[in-house]
């Protein structure tokens, strides 16, 4: 799948989850809510995402589903 997004989000692996962090915020993670299961979003600062932003993540969240 091409990224289409204006932002690059840079996701950092953390205790078996993942930070994102677009422009140097983290703006939440990824986790995953059972043992083995997919990863999920978990914002922070959602006064500061714009729909751009949900489409960067969501694209990300999309890869590190598919590459498991």
């Amino acid at each position: 799948m091409a990224n289409n997004s204006i932002f690059n989000v840079d996701v950092k692996s953390k205790l078996g989850g993942f930070e994102v962090v677009i422009d140097s915020v983290n703006f939440g993670v990824f986790d995953q809510i059972e043992k083995n299961g997919l990863y999920s979003y978990f914002p922070r600062r959602t006064e500061q995402l714009t729909g751009d932003h949900y489409i960067a993540i969501g694209e990300a969240l999309n890869k590190i589903n598919s590459d498991r």
